[in-house]
Parts: C-alpha cells; sequence; structure tokens
C-alpha cells in the first residue's frame, strides 16, 4: 500500500526540489545530505511508478505528473501544519508555505522588504521568493510551481487570472556625456535609432519593445544583446550603447551623475504590472495575505516615486 510507503519527509523534500529548482539549493534549505535526498525522491518515483523530475543541466523541471503531485503535497503538508488549530476549533493565523516570483526590474530592495514586512505581519508564512525569472514568470505562473508573482502585461499570458496595478514608465538610459542640459523626454523614433543594449527576445521587455517598433514602422538598432542586467549596465556605463529599462532597473544598476535617463513619449512607452496566478489554482489563505502585502509595497512604490508610473483605478 502506498500509504505505507510515502511519509510527509518525502513529500516536503520534493516539494523543496520542485520550488528550488535542483537538489542542490534544496539540500541546503532542508539541511540534509545531497545523496540522501536524491535517494528519497529516486523512491518517491518508484513507488508511484512515474517520473517527477526532468534533469536538466540548469537544474530541475517537473514533468506533468510531478506538477500534480507537486499540488498534491503542497495541500496536504499545509493541511497537517494546520490540524492544530483545526482539533481545537480556533481561528488560525495565515500559515503554510508560499512562493512568489519576483522579476530582477523590480529591485532587490523589493524582495528584501517583502520578506521583512512578511516575517512581521505574517509569522507562520513560509515564504520563499524567486527572483529573476522574468522570462519564465508566464511559464510557472501557468504551471503552479509558484503561487503568484509580479507580470508584465499580464492579460498577454495565457492560463493565468491577474489584477493589474500600475503603468509603469519605460526610460532610455545612455552615458552622461557633456555638461549639456538634456530633455527629459525622447521620442520614442529617436530613442530606437541610438545603437541599444538590449535582452534577448525571451524577454518581455525587448519583444514588447519589437513590438511598439513595428506598429510603428521603426526598427530597433540592436547594438549588443545581453542577457544579465549588470552586464547590460556595464555596457551602458562604458558607452558601448543605451538600453531601455524601468526607473527601479535605473535605480538599481546605474549611479547618479554617471548616465541619464529620458522618459520614452510618443508614443508613450509603457507597460502594466499585475500581480497574477494560475486561474486553476486559486489562493489559499496564507497566499492571499502575502499577495495583499506584496500588493501594498508596489503600490508604495508608485506613490512615492520609487517605481515611476500611474496607479490603477480600481474602479474603472
Amino acid at each position: 500500500m502506498l500509504e505505507s510507503r510515502i511519509s510527509l519527509r518525502q513529500l516536503r523534500y520534493f516539494v523543496d526540489v520542485v520550488e528550488q529548482r535542483g537538489f542542490t539549493a534544496a539540500a541546503r534549505v532542508l539541511h540534509v545530505a545531497q545523496p540522501a535526498l536524491s535517494r528519497q525522491i529516486a523512491q518517491l518515483e518508484d513507488d508511484l511508478g512515474e517520473r517527477l523530475l526532468l534533469r536538466q543541466s540548469d537544474g530541475v523541471l517537473p514533468t506533468d505528473a510531478g506538477l500534480r503531485l507537486y499540488d498534491l503535497a503542497r495541500a496536504v503538508l499545509e493541511r497537517v501544519n494546520g490540524a492544530r488549530e483545526d482539533v481545537r476549533g480556533q481561528p488560525s493565523e495565515p500559515q503554510g508555505r508560499v512562493s512568489v516570483a519576483l522579476p530582477t526590474t523590480g529591485g532587490t530592495d523589493l524582495i528584501t522588504e517583502l520578506v521583512q514586512v512578511c516575517a512581521g505581519e505574517l509569522p507562520k508564512v513560509a515564504l520563499q521568493v524567486i527572483d529573476g525569472v522574468s522570462t519564465q514568470t508566464g511559464h510557472v505562473l501557468e504551471s503552479g510551481m509558484v503561487d503568484f508573482g509580479v507580470v508584465p502585461n499580464a492579460d498577454e499570458v495565457p492560463g493565468i487570472e491577474a489584477e493589474p496595478l500600475f503603468h509603469e514608465h519605460l526610460f532610455l538610459v545612455r552615458r552622461a556625456a557633456g555638461s549639456g542640459v538634456q530633455p527629459v523626454d525622447i521620442a520614442f523614433a529617436d530613442a530606437v535609432a541610438l545603437p541599444l543594449v538590449l535582452g534577448p527576445r525571451s524577454m518581455h521587455l525587448r519583444r514588447y519593445l519589437e513590438q511598439q517598433a513595428g506598429t510603428a514602422g521603426l526598427a530597433l538598432t540592436v547594438a549588443h544583446e545581453q542577457r544579465s542586467a549588470n552586464t547590460i549596465a556595464g555596457f551602458v556605463r562604458a558607452g558601448l550603447g543605451a538600453t531601455v529599462t524601468n526607473w527601479p532597473s535605473m535605480r538599481e544598476f546605474f549611479p547618479e551623475g554617471h548616465v541619464i535617463a529620458q522618459r520614452i513619449v510618443q508614443p508613450d512607452l509603457r507597460r502594466t504590472i499585475a500581480i497574477g496566478h494560475a486561474a486553476a489554482r486559486p489562493l489559499n489563505r496564507a497566499a492571499r495575505a502575502t499577495f495583499d502585502v506584496l500588493r501594498r509595497l508596489l503600490l508604495d512604490r508608485v506613490h512615492d516615486g520609487r517605481w515611476r508610473g500611474e496607479a490603477i483605478d480600481p474602479a474603472r
């Protein structure tokens, strides 16, 4: 009988391997030896008669069967963790494991503040933040590998339910040269005519820029294609080209006084930022409470200028 062979420990191990996207990171979080962790997952696959994980050079991904087990395992673990309050008939605080996907373009201070605020306001929530996955956000949301995440232009991502929060402005950033005063805005046609340093087409911002250029009958002048935000910033600081970014990335990667940032207009270049989750997987109580904290932190940034844009009126 499976009930005599599958343990809660195995389910917890499996959930961590999926969420950490690898055995090494999961073993570090769980404080167990990696060979022991691998043996437990192999035993789980053998007992279920299903391949649960695809081993790749850059980590692991769950198979379809693995995704189904992941959802089931998380539900079981959350139910077990809340058993004490259920038995006593007491209202419980939000508790359980919550995983959130945040793009690098939101800034590391958003990640650290979310962790700090949740630790204070939701002490029984075990929060995991997966950062730097802007190229995969739609996939991890739709698959349910995270509870929810920040996603630009969520209406383009199938299978997710999203709450739009604000429209972010986009800026052209280039190395400062000379002492002349630069205008605060730049026309889109003038921006794309400059040699640009951009990410690959797998990144949403690159695809968005190409879409806007095509609509306007223009073409991007891509001088260098780089994946890392740090590398792109280094190219710009060296004068190898300009780039297009949002305000949190501007603050994060470009020292004041070394570059100029101009808001792109004509047309007004902006993206809609939302928090989304898999439509087929409604948020549980812990995830909803964390979702509300993240919404508040994001809107605070828009209101005080740390993330430049305009908040969306929910009444409209």
